[in-house]
C-alpha cells in the first residue's frame, strides 16, 4: 500500500449485466469472468499491458518437441477455507474443463490439445499435448478450483477460490458481494467489499454513479458522457478494446441458411451510419472482421475493400430472388433475437426496421441474458442473433478457434456450422510455431469467413470505457474488459 493509500471502503460497480454463472469452469461471458477474476487465481497472468507474467506458476518452460509445458507451482498458496492450492487442485480444475462439452463450456476449446497431466510433485505440473500450440502458456490462464470442493452441488452459488476477494452473496439481477481476502498471497487488498450491481440501462447507471449509489460504471454510454464531463467529481478513463461484435447468422435452416438472404441483410443495413448514430466521444469504431485493433492479423485495408455498402434496390432484389426460388415467402418472419443490451437492441431495431421497409417481416425479440445463451448455444432454432467476444488471450487463436470451427466449440454451435475448407487452415495454424505462416492462415480465414461466407455482418469494436468518482484510486479500464482491483501492479483503494 503506497503512502497515500487507505485501506477500506466498497467499490461498488454498476455493470450492464448480471453474471451468468459462477463456476469458472463453465462461465462463457464476460460479466461472469470478471467475477471470477476476483475469487480464483490462474497458473499465469497480464500485466497492465497484457503481456503474460507469472502468478501461481513462479515459472514455466516447454520441451524441445513442443509438445510439454512444464509449470512451477508458487508455495504456500491458501484457497479461502485455509487449505493449500497443490497441483493436485490444477489437475483437478482442467480435467474438470476437459471432461465437458463444448456445449458446457467454450473453455474446452482452448485446452483440447491437452492429451494427459500429471503432478510430478505437489509444486510441479507437466501438460503434455496432442500436437504443439504456441500459445499454451496464455491459453493456460484458467481458474484454479478447489479440488476438495470443486465437486460440490452448490459450488456455483458458492464458490471457494484463492483470488483477492471472497464470495459473500449473491442476490440474482441485485448484486454480488465479495469481501477482502485477509490473507491473500499477492497483496492485502485495500478494499474491505467489492460490490457488482447490475444496471442494464446506462442512464440509470450513470444517475447511480451521479447520485453516489455507485462509484463506478462499465460499458458508459456515450450520451452519458457529457454530463460526466460536467461532474467534478467523475472521471471518464479510456482503453481500445479487444473485442469483437457482430451481427451473426444461426444456419440451421431457411432462409437464413441462404447467402443470399445475408447478403439481403448487410444490403438493406447503413453500417457506417448505424455505428456513428451509437458511438460518440470515441466510445467505438466499425468492424469490419473478427480482429479488434491493437490484435493481428487485422489485415484491414483489404477487409474494408470488400465490405458491403447500404443499397435498397439489391436488397429488395435478392429479397425477390430468395421468393421466386421457394427459399422464403413474402410474409415468412425473420427474427433477430438479442439480448437486453441496450446497444444491441438498437442495433436490432435498426435492422429490423430497414427490413421492413423493403417488405421482409421483420421481427425483433428480447431474451433475458441467461435465456439467450441457452438459446444461443444450445438450440438449433435459426435466425439472426448478436453477439460480441472479447478473447481470453491477445492470439488470434481464441477469435478463429472458437468462432469458426465447426466441432468442439460454442461459436461454431451459434453459426450451425458444418465442416468448411477453413477448418485445415485453422487447425496448422494452432500448431505452426511460425508467425509469417500463421498470420496468412488467418487473413484466408477471416476473408473466407466474411467476404465468401458472410457468416457474419461485422458491426463493431467498442472501446473499453469506464466513469469513476475520483475518490477512487488505481481503477484503471483494462483492453480485455477485465477488472484489475488487487493485482501485482494495482490495489485500487478509496478516499473516504
Amino acid at each position: 500500500m503506497s503512502a497515500s493509500a487507505k485501506s477500506g471502503g466498497a467499490l461498488v460497480i454498476a455493470t450492464a449485466q448480471d453474471a451468468y454463472i459462477l463456476d469458472p469452469g463453465v462461465t462463457n461471458d464476460l460479466a461472469s469472468n470478471r467475477i471470477c477474476d476476483q475469487i480464483f487465481d490462474t497458473l499465469v497472468a497480464f500485466d497492465e499491458d497484457l503481456n503474460l507474467i507469472p502468478h501461481i506458476a513462479t515459472d514455466w518452460y516447454v520441451s524441445e518437441d513442443n509438445l510439454s509445458w512444464t509449470f512451477e507451482l508458487r508455495e504456500g498458496v491458501k484457497f479461502h477455507d485455509g487449505t493449500e492450492l497443490t497441483a493436485e487442485d490444477v489437475l483437478f480444475s482442467f480435467n474438470r474443463i476437459l471432461n465437458m462439452t463444448a456445449a458446457d463450456t467454450q473453455k474446452r476449446s482452448k485446452i483440447e490439445m491437452i492429451e494427459s497431466i500429471e503432478a510430478l510433485d505437489d509444486y510441479t505440473v507437466v501438460f503434455h499435448l496432442s500436437n504443439p500450440f504456441a500459445p499454451f502458456p496464455e491459453a493456460a490462464r484458467m481458474h484454479i478450483l478447489p479440488k476438495h470442493l470443486g465437486d460440490r452441488a452448490d459450488f456455483a452459488s458458492s464458490p471457494v477460490g484463492s483470488g483477492p476477494f471472497e464470495f459473500v452473496g449473491w442476490e440474482r439481477d441485485e448484486q454480488i458481494v465479495l469481501k477482502r481476502n485477509e490473507n491473500y498471497w499477492l497483496t492485502r487488498p485495500n478494499l474491505d467489499k467489492v460490490i457488482f450491481k447490475p444496471i442494464p440501462d446506462g442512464i440509470v447507471a450513470s444517475m447511480a454513479l451521479l447520485t453516489g449509489e455507485v462509484n463506478a460504471v462499465e460499458n458508459v454510454l456515450s450520451q452519458t458522457i457529457p454530463q460526466f464531463q460536467k461532474a467534478r467529481d467523475v472521471d471518464v478513463l479510456y482503453a481500445e478494446g479487444m473485442n469483437y461484435y457482430w451481427i451473426g447468422f444461426r444456419l440451421y435452416g431457411p432462409p437464413y441458411d441462404d447467402i443470399r438472404f445475408r447478403q439481403m441483410v448487410y444490403y438493406s443495413t447503413n453500417v457506417d451510419e448505424m455505428v456513428e448514430s451509437i458511438f460518440e466521444y470515441d466510445t467505438g469504431t466499425r468492424a469490419y472482421g473478427p480482429v479488434a485493433p491493437g490484435l493481428w492479423p487485422r489485415d484491414l485495408d483489404y477487409m474494408k475493400s470488400i465490405a458491403i455498402e447500404k443499397d435498397w434496390d439489391k436488397a429488395k432484389e435478392l429479397f425477390n430472388e430468395l421468393i421466386a426460388d421457394g427459399v422464403m415467402e413474402r410474409d415468412t418472419p425473420v427474427y433477430f433475437r438479442v439480448n437486453e443490451d441496450p446497444i444491441r437492441m438498437k442495433i436490432a431495431e435498426i435492422v429490423t426496421t430497414n427490413l421492413q421497409k423493403i417488405g421482409v417481416n421483420a421481427k425483433m425479440e428480447v431474451i433475458e441474458w441467461s435465456a439467450y445463451l441457452d438459446w444461443a448455444t444450445k438450440s438449433t432454432d435459426p435466425g439472426i442473433y448478436m453477439l460480441g467476444t472479447t478473447p481470453t488471450i491477445v492470439d488470434p487463436d481464441a477469435i478463429f478457434h472458437w468462432l469458426f470451427s465447426p466441432t468442439g466449440t460454442q461459436g461454431g454451435a451459434i453459426l450451425g456450422l458444418g465442416d468448411h475448407k477453413a477448418v485445415p487452415w485453422i487447425l496448422e495454424a494452432r500448431e505452426s510455431a511460425d508467425p509469417v505462416l500463421r498470420e496468412e492462415l488467418y487473413k484466408k480465414t477471416q476473408r473466407w469467413a466474411i467476404e465468401e461466407e458472410l457468416l457474419h455482418i461485422p458491426a463493431y469494436h467498442q472501446n473499453v470505457v469506464i466513469a469513476v468518482n475520483n475518490k477512487v484510486h488505481g481503477l484503471k479500464p483494462a483492453p480485455n474488459g477485465m477488472w484489475f482491483i488487487a493485482t501485482s501492479f494495482t490495489n485500487v483503494w478509496i478516499d473516504n
